[in-house]
Parts: structure tokens; C-alpha cells; sequence
């Protein structure tokens, strides 16, 4: 717990400082100091001084100066809902927390567009657990300031590593505020996604208007490469129209799973010097594209496959990979969160392939991946893979064998 309060309260921190940086930035240019010489009496003048030391790194100046400019700020304009933060902010890092909070509490009924004030009462909340108050705080600044909405964003994203924190949010996300879908799609690639699969979990169901199945897609990927493997097959499994049958097989029920919830359906991935394509016709066609002097994974798909031998098979179009370069089909083993050993590679041919592995006890879940490497010259390359099928032991047996019969009959 404290540990997620700690990070919080350290990045509601830097959202003030990189706000209050921005705004000194903005006020030096009209040079508060100079403007206070010339009116020593004026409101903006004292608080945009007071706002410029509050932006620095040493406090020294903040506290020296604050409390008397914001008293002079509040007798020329007393509803400045600035000026009463700016004063309880003073009293509250001068000792008197209690009478911080109340002021900064009534600039916030002023004004609920003042961004500081509402990131402080946040963290006030959240230090004294009471979260559905910080919430309170973070939904004003993310529907009334844009510009700070990320920042709220990953304060709110790293949160949810709190289990009390996550069941408050959930509750009090239930109606659907207009932040929530930005937010989840902000937070797909969080270092640990498994605390928002595990939120969306609680939330569901969810319609696709807050959660469609593009932004489901880069969650799994997301829990494919960075977490537990189990929590990305929990999180699937949960889906609306997820399929048990695409756990251990690359032929699908139907032709729009083939490339619905990557990586359980296939994987398409794009670094700019690889890249995959794919299309469903009478079967899944995989295309890969790579240009000279790069390598990399132009597809993959998720696999759960029990212990056993394997064999895989699949027509490749090498017609474009002239001037050099090679293909290959390959099997990864989950080994931990994110880690992935390769098992084992068959360099692809033109024309029909066949690739036998073994998945051995302790590999509980497999990535089938197409990859591709560009040639050592000026053209790029490209090559296609097509009518793909995976057989596990037996069923390998029976299908040489029902291909020799085939083979025999049309012969005779």
C-alpha cells in the first residue's frame, strides 16, 4: 500500500511541477516581478510571483514569500480561488495541514478548473487512503484540463496495482465517466498491464463503445510480452466471443477470429523495416515484407499446446526474395513474464514445408512466429505463407499416411 501511495503521491508531484513549470515559463514572459514594481497592490501581479517560486525546486522562496502574497492578493480580490490555494498550500507545508486543506478545499468550490489545487487535494486523499475523495479530485482535472489528463492518467494507471484502490475505481468509474475510454487506452501498455486487465475484469461487461476490440488486442499483446503468460489467458478467456479452440489450434471457427485478439488470433507487427499482412480468404495468407539489412518477426500467434511432438506445415511464396535475404517459421517457449526461448526454426522453402517440434512438460505456453530477413543489396523483399495447418502426434501420423493413400489412388 504504501508503496502505491508512494508512487502516486511522486507523480501527482511531477503533473504540479511540470504545470507549474509551464505556467512560470509562460509568466516570465510578462515578468511578474517587473509587473509588481509597477503595482506592488496588484492580485495577478502577487500571484503570479508567488506561482513562479512555487514552481522551483527549492521552497525556500515559496515559503518566504506566500502567505503575504496571497493575503495582499485575497484584500484586493477576496473570492481569488488562487490566491486562497496558494495560501493553504503555505499553511499546509508549514505545518498546519488542517487549515491548508480547508483553504485549498474552498478554492476548489471556487474554481474547479484550478489544476494545482485539485492535484493537491488528490494527494492529500490519497495519503490518508481515502480514494474514492482522490478520485474525486483527478475525474475534475480530467474532464476540465486536457493537457494534464496524461499525467492523471499514469498516476491513475499505477494505482490499480492496489487492490482497494481498484475496487473504489471500479465502483466509481460505473458510470462511465467521458474520460474512461481514453484512459484504458492510454494504459495498455503499462510496464505491468495485468493491473488493468484485472481492472476490466471487475468492469465487466463493458460495451464496445468504451472498449472495442482493437484497444482488447493491444491488452494482450501488451500481457503477452510483458506479464505473467496466465494473465493474458485469463483475460481472453473472459472476452466476449473469445474461442477455446484458438488456444491450441491456427485453423479458426470462424474467419474473423483469425486476426481478432492478437496474439490469440494472429499477430500482424510493424517496426518499420519488418512488416506482416494478413487477409482471410479460404484459409489465413500471411505476407511479410523486409527491407535491406533488417530482420525481425513479421507475425506471431499464441499458442497453449499440451506436451507432445507437433508438426506444422504451410505453402510459402518465396517468388520475391530475390537478391538474398531468408524466412522462417519458429517456436518460442514462455519462460516468464516476457521472456520467450526459441525452441525450434525451420528455414522455409518454396512450396509445401513441413515443420516438426516438440513441446516439452515445463513449456505451458508457445509463440508460432513468421519471420523474415532482408538481403545484403538495395531491394527489399517479400514473401507469402498460406494454407497452414498444425497436427499434434498422432494426427501427424494419420495425416502422412492419409496423404500417402491420396497419393497411391491417383496414381493408379
Amino acid at each position: 500500500m504504501l508503496r502505491i501511495i508512494a508512487i502516486i503521491v511522486a507523480t501527482i508531484g511531477l503533473a504540479y511541477a511540470a504545470w507549474a513549470n509551464s505556467a512560470s515559463t509562460l509568466l516570465s514572459k510578462f515578468s511578474p516581478e517587473r509587473g509588481l514594481q509597477l503595482n506592488p497592490t496588484s492580485a495577478h501581479a502577487l500571484m503570479n510571483v508567488t506561482e513562479k517560486a512555487k514552481a522551483k525546486k527549492d521552497q525556500s522562496e515559496f515559503l518566504k514569500i506566500a502567505r503575504t502574497n496571497s493575503m495582499a492578493a485575497l484584500r484586493s480580490e477576496p473570492l481569488s480561488s488562487r490566491a486562497l490555494r496558494q495560501l493553504g498550500v503555505y499553511f499546509a507545508m508549514s505545518g498546519n495541514v488542517n487549515k491548508g486543506r480547508k483553504l485549498v478545499e474552498l478554492s476548489a468550490s471556487l474554481s474547479r478548473r484550478d489544476t494545482p489545487g485539485q492535484l493537491w487535494l488528490a494527494n492529500d486523499a490519497l495519503n490518508a487512503g481515502r480514494f474514492r475523495d482522490a478520485l474525486q479530485a483527478l475525474d475534475v482535472v480530467m474532464r476540465t484540463q486536457r493537457e494534464t489528463r496524461e499525467v492523471a492518467f499514469t498516476a491513475l494507471g499505477s494505482a490499480l496495482a492496489d487492490p482497494e484502490f481498484r475496487r473504489v475505481f471500479v465502483s466509481y468509474v460505473s458510470n462511465k465517466p467521458s474520460w474512461l475510454k481514453p484512459f484504458i487506452q492510454f494504459n495498455v501498455s503499462l510496464k505491468q498491464p495485468e493491473t488493468l486487465s484485472r481492472t476490466l475484469l471487475q468492469m465487466q461487461p463493458l460495451s464496445k463503445n468504451i472498449f472495442d476490440d482493437r484497444t482488447a488486442g493491444a491488452l494482450l499483446s501488451s500481457l503477452v510480452s510483458r506479464s505473467p503468460i496466465e494473465e493474458a489467458r485469463l483475460f481472453y478467456t473472459k472476452m466476449p466471443g473469445a474461442s477455446a479452440q484458438n488456444l491450441t489450434s491456427i485453423e479458426f471457427a470462424r474467419p474473423a477470429d483469425a486476426f481478432r485478439f492478437p496474439p490469440f488470433g494472429w499477430e500482424m507487427l510493424n517496426d518499420g523495416n519488418v512488416q506482416g499482412f494478413g487477409r482471410v480468404s479460404d484459409g489465413v495468407s500471411i505476407e511479410a515484407l523486409a527491407v535491406p539489412n533488417t530482420s525481425g518477426t513479421a507475425a506471431r500467434k499464441l499458442l497453449f499446446l499440451r506436451p507432445g511432438t507437433y508438426r506444422w506445415s504451410g505453402s510459402a511464396d518465396l517468388s520475391d526474395m530475390t537478391g538474398g535475404g531468408s524466412t522462417s517459421v519458429n517456436l518460442l517457449c514462455n519462460t516468464g513474464p516476457g521472456r520467450w526461448d526459441n525452441l525450434s526454426r525451420l528455414e522455409l522453402q518454396p512450396g509445401r514445408n513441413q515443420f516438426v517440434f516438440t513441446v516439452s512438460p515445463g513449456c505451458s505456453a508457445q509463440l508460432l512466429t513468421i519471420d523474415i530477413a532482408g538481403p545484403d543489396a538495395q531491394n527489399d523483399v517479400s514473401m507469402r505463407v498460406e494454407s497452414m495447418r498444425l497436427v499434434r502426434g498422432n494426427d501427424a501420423g494419420q495425416e502422412r499416411a492419409t496423404a500417402a493413400t491420396t497419393a497411391v489412388a491417383g496414381a493408379d
